[in-house]
């Protein structure tokens, strides 16, 4: 049996899985839920792990926090809507394919594209401030800043915070 939803909220998946029953299933869609606690590296790891068939259609719900910018080309189905709105909309929405999503997400977790020095400087922010970074690579503060706003718009964040959150969850060790 193929999952309806991916979620960790017990109560939507109930809800769905009662909603929609076996529609989900006969049509191939699966819903993918983001709340606080989602991470990348789990969701690629559940896409490859052959969990969700290779067939089937995701669509997001939920908030993808700091991954917004990032995933928002994707089609998202707001949670907070009606029950028959809600049904709508997952029914009109094309969604995502496993192999697409699983390929983009390996790329964007890569860091392939952040030069060695921009590398340096993301890795070394999970745990300093900017100041000690600049003192570790003998930079200026103002070069620091520059190369995490480099860092920022490639990986589509918005802060030196949201980078670190990212850093965090992503490569825990």
């Amino acid at each position: 049996m193929m999952p309806v939803i991916v979620t960790r909220n017990i109560y939507l998946e109930t809800a769905v899985t009662h909603l929609f029953q076996n529609e989900l299933e006969s049509r191939g869609i699966c819903i993918i839920h983001f709340d606080g606690q989602t991470s990348l590296r789990e969701l690629l790891s559940f896409l490859c792990e052959g969990a969700v068939k290779t067939s089937q259609k995701l669509i997001f719900t939920g908030n993808p926090g700091i991954y917004s910018l990032h995933l928002k080309k994707y089609c998202w189905v707001d949670d907070n809507i009606s029950v028959k709105q809600f049904s709508e909309q997952i029914y009109k929405a094309k969604g995502v394919s496993v192999q697409t999503l699983a390929k983009d997400i390996s790329e964007y977790l890569s860091l392939s594209d952040l030069t060695i020095l921009q590398f340096n400087v993301a890795m070394l922010s999970k745990r300093y401030q900017v100041h000690t970074i600049a003192n570790i690579l003998d930079l200026s503060d103002q070069a620091i800043y520059n190369l995490v706003s480099k860092i920022l718009a490639k990986k589509k964040l918005s802060s030196l915070k949201q980078l670190r959150f990212f850093l965090i969850k992503e490569f825990p060790s």
